[in-house]
């Protein structure tokens, strides 16, 4: 356990440190982010009418049977 713990806090100091001298460039990974975003409301508008459809068919099933 003493080795994880030291490994983690070397991990944490290494980062840190290198997050101190040098700016890190995101504007590729924003703009691949962004890029995506009307396939990722696609799958979520889908995901949303499958829900739909089956809370549709649980009312119709419990007015019937219910």
């Amino acid at each position: 356990m003493d080795k994880l713990k030291c490994f983690l806090i070397a991990t944490m100091a290494l980062a840190f440190s290198v997050g101190a001298s040098a700016a890190i460039d995101t504007t590729a990974v924003v703009a691949e982010i962004s890029g995506n975003s009307t396939a990722i409301l696609a799958v979520g508008g889908a995901l949303l009418a499958l829900a739909a459809v089956a809370v549709g068919i649980k009312w119709i099933k419990a007015t019937i049977f219910g």
